[in-house]
């Protein structure tokens, strides 16, 4: 489309014209630009948003699994399934590069994470130096 308006330019040989075609040739071009860009994702980037399941771990309570959920809103959900019952905490997250916040709402302290997603899997990491994985899963947030 811009092809054929640029060729009917050409056949007036006049300065406005010439101007015009610079002008459309440029426009075309931030065009393309801004439509690549918003394509391209940085790779640095933690994705979070959906549910993510561990392994079985080892807690004081016996073997458990933890499912993390993270929605689009922000809205955080953790449920903890172990030997001795289901627990689930809620409350909100805040991811600023890798650093993530989550604020319990039945906590006053806010826990701190350094996040890392990539190929399906989740590290979140605490501030000692452990880590645990997560796979991202279809399941639903539910208890």
């Amino acid at each position: 489309m811009v092809g054929n308006v640029l060729n009917r330019l050409e056949e007036i040989p006049s300065a406005p014209a010439a101007q015009m075609k610079s002008r459309l040739v440029r426009v075309w071009l931030l065009v393309q630009f801004l439509a690549l860009a918003s394509c391209v994702r940085s790779s640095s980037a933690v994705e979070l948003t959906g549910v993510w399941v561990s392994e079985p771990i080892e807690t004081q309570l016996g073997m458990a699994t933890e499912m993390v959920c993270f929605s689009q809103g922000s809205q955080f959900t953790r449920i903890t399934r172990s030997q001795a019952g289901t627990m689930s905490h809620k409350g909100t997250y805040e991811l600023v590069g890798d650093a993530l916040t989550i604020r319990f709402a039945d906590t006053a302290a806010p826990a701190s994470f350094r996040a890392k997603s990539q190929s399906g899997t989740l590290i979140l990491g605490w501030t000692d130096g452990k880590s645990r994985e997560y796979r991202k899963s279809n399941t639903p947030c539910e208890l």
